[in-house]
């Protein structure tokens, strides 16, 4: 399986020995006008607001449980720290994804926002399963996220296994300084488990948990 991935990939890269890109990602992080070009809509999580462009004109929107609101103000600049994003307009929905052509987006979360494992017990049942067995080292949810946004780096491990065709995961998140930050677990369903299926259950886990969090907290 991995010679085949490999080789795969190898479609992708100058050569062998130089795995740079045959064609560049982009640069969609920087900022300013070569950011913002071509694409429409923008969210700022630093003043929970969105952006839509009209021409040379942006209309504000301010954003509740990732919802836009029914009234907006005109704006010609749009805050350097906004990232592209994609809009659902059937539902009026906010979708955070880094390119609405290549990627599907995380659903958002459930408007119920009492705790955050209410949220999860919430989510959509393949989701809330990866996450309901979770721990935190920190005093709540928001001290993660605050640990996680203060952070330079934030280390993640995870692993997987199979014994008589039952699977199950872990994995843990610190800081650079090995302050311990939240860890959980949980089964590998499938038809045929394989190791290689619960290791990706664990890194798969262990990403929507950070994705969640930051969501629930609105951490940019």
């Amino acid at each position: 399986a991995w010679s085949k991935w490999t080789k795969l990939l190898n479609n992708f890269v100058r050569s062998k020995r130089d795995r740079r890109l045959i064609q560049p990602l982009g640069r969609w992080l920087v900022t300013g006008e070569e950011l913002h070009f071509g694409w429409r809509s923008y969210i700022d999580m630093n003043t929970l607001q969105a952006f839509i462009r009209h021409g040379s004109t942006y209309d504000a929107y301010d954003i509740t449980d990732y919802t836009l609101q029914n009234t907006s103000t005109t704006v010609t600049e749009i805050p350097p720290t906004a990232i592209p994003v994609d809009i659902d307009y059937a539902h009026i929905v906010m979708r955070i994804t880094s390119s609405p052509r290549l990627y599907t987006a995380v659903p958002r979360l459930p408007s119920s926002r009492s705790t955050f494992n209410k949220v999860i017990e919430d989510l959509p049942p393949w989701e809330a399963e990866l996450l309901e067995n979770h721990s935190l080292t920190t005093a709540s949810i928001w001290q993660f996220a605050d640990n996680c946004q203060q952070a330079q780096r934030i280390l993640g491990t995870s692993d997987g296994s199979v014994t008589h065709n039952r699977g199950s995961f872990g994995w843990y998140l610190s800081t650079e300084t090995g302050v311990r930050l939240a860890y959980g677990n949980g089964p590998a369903t499938g038809s045929s488990t394989s190791s290689y299926r619960a290791e990706a259950y664990g890194m798969l886990s262990m990403v929507l948990f950070v994705v969640r969090s930051l969501e629930y907290t609105f951490t940019p």
